[in-house]
């Protein structure tokens, strides 16, 4: 993820219903850490972020 006037960030994000999510070599996954993920296609919604 980038945007301007911030250093690029990495991370893994586990997502709900992935075949592999209790599958991680670091045993990370945990219930309070898998967020309920929404696709946005619209233009004008992700350009709303600022996001690049």
């Amino acid at each position: 993820m980038t945007a301007r006037g911030y250093c690029k960030l990495t991370t893994q994000i586990n997502i709900d219903g992935d075949e592999y999510l209790w599958d991680d070599f670091a045993f990370a996954s945990r219930e309070g850490l898998v967020p309920e993920v929404h696709k946005v296609n619209s233009p004008e919604q992700i350009a709303s972020k600022k996001t690049e």
